[in-house]
Parts: C-alpha cells; sequence; structure tokens
C-alpha cells in the first residue's frame, strides 16, 4: 500500500513536467516494477504540490501500514512570521513640558522585547487569508497653551502596540500621559508633576519631575521601549533629562533599514522607539542646552525662552517629541510615526494593499521582510 511522507525541504523533488525534479524510473503504476528495498520511482498516476507526478521509494519492513510504496511530498515551509510593530509617538505639551513617550515596542525578533520583556511568539499564519494592519501616527505639536498629544496605536493581526505617552503641561495644567512609553514631567510656578507609565511588555516611564520650582526650570525626558528617561531632581542648566533609549531589533539590517528610512541606525544596530529630551527655559540666561531624545528617534529638547523649538521626531522610528522652551510663544512638534515589519521564508510571497517602504520587500538570506510605513491595509501570503 502507497503511504505519504511530507518533507519540508528547498529540494524541488516534484517539478511539473518532471525535467527537473529528483527521477526514478518512469511511468503509471501499472508500468512500474515491483519494489525492492530504497528503490525510488516517479508514479505519473500521483501529483503532489502542484507537479503532475510525485516521487516514490520503496519499503519493505517495518510497520506494516507504512510499507510499500511511500509517496513524498514537496510542501513549503510553514508559514512563520516575525514581527514588530512599533506605535506612534507622543508629542510634547507646550510650554516647557516634558518631553513625549515613544511608542509602544513588540516584536518577536531577537531576545528582547519592549520594556525589559522576552521577546514574544512568531506567528504561524494561513496562505490565502488577508491579514489587517494599521501604522499609528505620532502626536501632533503645538503652541501654548496645549497639551501634547498620544500617539497613535499601531496593530498587525492580533499585535497591538499602544501609542507613546504626551508629557506633562505644566501651562495647561495637565499630567504626563501613560502610553506604551510614558510621557516626562514638569514643573510649572507652583506644582511639580510626576512621568507618565510605559506599558508592560512596550515600554518604560517618563522621567519625575521634583526639586525647587525656581530658576532654570529643567523638564523630564519621555520613557523609550529600552529603557526609562531619569528624574529631574534640581534646578540648572544642565539637569533637563535626556529621552529614554529605544531598543536595538535587528529584523532588518542597516543597509536596508537605511533604504527603507525606518528606525535609527547606530554602530551595526538598527533602534527603534526613543523617548524625547527634555527642555531647559533658563530664566537666568546664562546658557544651557536641551536634553538628547533617545536612540531610536525622540527628539532632542529645546533650551531657552523661547528657543529654539525642538526638530519633530523621526518618522516611521516611534520617537517621542522633544520638550519645548517655557515661555508662551514657545512650542512643541510632532512625534515620530510608527512601523511595521514582517520577516517570513522567501518561497513565500506577499500582497500588500496599503503603503510600503522604499525596496519593501527585502530580501535577508532565505527570508523576505515587508515593511509597512503609514497608513492601514491587509497583507496575503502565498
Amino acid at each position: 500500500m502507497a503511504t505519504t511522507k511530507v518533507i519540508n525541504d528547498v529540494i524541488d523533488l516534484n517539478q511539473t513536467g518532471n525535467t527537473q525534479g529528483l527521477k526514478g524510473c518512469v511511468g503509471t503504476t501499472a508500468q512500474q516494477p515491483t519494489g525492492v528495498e530504497g528503490a525510488l520511482r516517479t508514479n505519473t498516476d500521483l501529483s503532489s504540490s502542484g507537479s503532475a507526478s510525485s516521487m516514490q521509494f520503496y519499503k519493505s519492513t517495518g510497520d506494516p501500514t507504512t510499507s510499500g510504496w511511500v509517496t513524498l511530498t514537496n510542501d513549503p515551509p510553514p508559514l512563520i512570521v516575525d514581527y514588530l510593530v512599533v506605535a506612534g509617538g507622543g508629542s510634547a505639551s507646550a510650554a516647557g513640558g516634558g518631553g513625549g513617550g515613544a511608542g509602544g515596542l513588540r516584536t518577536s525578533y531577537g531576545s528582547t522585547s519592549g520594556g525589559g520583556a522576552s521577546a514574544e511568539t512568531e506567528l504561524t499564519l494561513s496562505t490565502g487569508t488577508s491579514y489587517s494592519w494599521s501604522v499609528g501616527a505620532g502626536g501632533a505639536g503645538g503652541s501654548h497653551v496645549f497639551t501634547g498629544i498620544k500617539g497613535r496605536d499601531s496593530t498587525f493581526d492580533s499585535i497591538t502596540s499602544e501609542g507613546g505617552g504626551y508629557s506633562a503641561g505644566p501651562s495647561s495644567g495637565a499630567v504626563a500621559g501613560n502610553g506604551g512609553s510614558g510621557g516626562g514631567g514638569a514643573c510649572s510656578s507652583t506644582t511639580c508633576y510626576a512621568g507618565g507609565s510605559g506599558t508592560a511588555g512596550q515600554g518604560f516611564g517618563g522621567g519625575d519631575r521634583t526639586g525647587p520650582l525656581i530658576g532654570a526650570v529643567p523638564s523630564a525626558g519621555g520613557g523609550g521601549a529600552g529603557g526609562a528617561a531619569a528624574d529631574v531632581t534640581g534646578n540648572c542648566n544642565t539637569c533637563a533629562t535626556a529621552g529614554g533609549v529605544g531598543l536595538a531589533v535587528n529584523i532588518l539590517n542597516t543597509t536596508n533599514a537605511a533604504t527603507a528610512s525606518v528606525g535609527e541606525v547606530s554602530g551595526s544596530d538598527v533602534y527603534y522607539a526613543g523617548g524625547g529630551g527634555g527642555s531647559i527655559e533658563d530664566y537666568g540666561g546664562s546658557g544651557g542646552n536641551g536634553a538628547a531624545g533617545g536612540l531610536g528617534g525622540g527628539s532632542t529638547g529645546a533650551y531657552g525662552c523661547p528657543g529654539t523649538a525642538p526638530l519633530p521626531a523621526t518618522p516611521n522610528t516611534g520617537g517621542g517629541g522633544g520638550a519645548p522652551g517655557g515661555c508662551g510663544s514657545a512650542y512643541s512638534t510632532a512625534a515620530g510615526s510608527g512601523v511595521i515589519i514582517l520577516r517570513y521564508p522567501s518561497s513565500y510571497t506577499a500582497t500588500v494593499s496599503g503603503t510600503q517602504s522604499s525596496g519593501s520587500p527585502f530580501t535577508e538570506g532565505s527570508h523576505k521582510i515587508t515593511v509597512l510605513t503609514s497608513g492601514s491595509g491587509t497583507i496575503t501570503f502565498n
């Protein structure tokens, strides 16, 4: 009796027309000779994986239900998909707010996900099924008096990463927002606000703002996917704290990340979801600087009154917005949008509705990588 044995291999054992596949004696079942142990044959009465024939080998011993001519099938490898899903970062409140929190980060690739969690389990998907996705925008900036805006969530199938939290707003009296990573704390002339909290498995909290309410009025950075922002405990022109560091996830190599304009490349790694840096108002006018954004797209905080506005956070990183100066004319700028990156066996083809990056899909070794950069849509694997 003929039985079937599945071989998950890149070797094509069953080619249509038998012009390239592994061959034995070719013919129908009736034309084949009596089997001997280990004999091979190409049976044109059978088909396998779309081929016009199937390879078989003869097994004469062992379990009677598996002896006889055993059919070798040429099934593709399972559709196991690694993912990186980064939400949009949060923007800073104006004026005098802390740094915005980075967008939440969830990934199955490597050993670590956001917030210090272990990497998540890959997704096992089905061919011919449309899977929905959406890339979250970063929170918009605004002028005095403005409470920052939380970043938008990013989603792929069952995976959702939460948007980054906005910072404390001393002018508007707003406490720092929670999110994928939390926004940074800041002080008004009468009240100091703690930083927001990050979401477990996605990011860390923003720095707290404590200490006296006079002097340079520094604010704290927003949290990042790879680390929390430090607290501000004093008033000095260098006391603002940097945004929390993002997380290095090399699901896409540095060369291809640069081509796709996603993440922030540093050395041999690509970082995502850095927090926005804190700012200094500097009533004394003695000089100083805003704090750096976290590696992974977070923008640097402003210095002065009103000083130069912070640059927008880097798109497609999930970076938090940098903190603005403290004067009424100061304003904050946009946080970084998120990104979704999917890595899957190169034997599959992905059909995407929606916006992909330049160069997507990329090929790295035995895998393809699709990079989704804005809006929403579907992806289907075949």
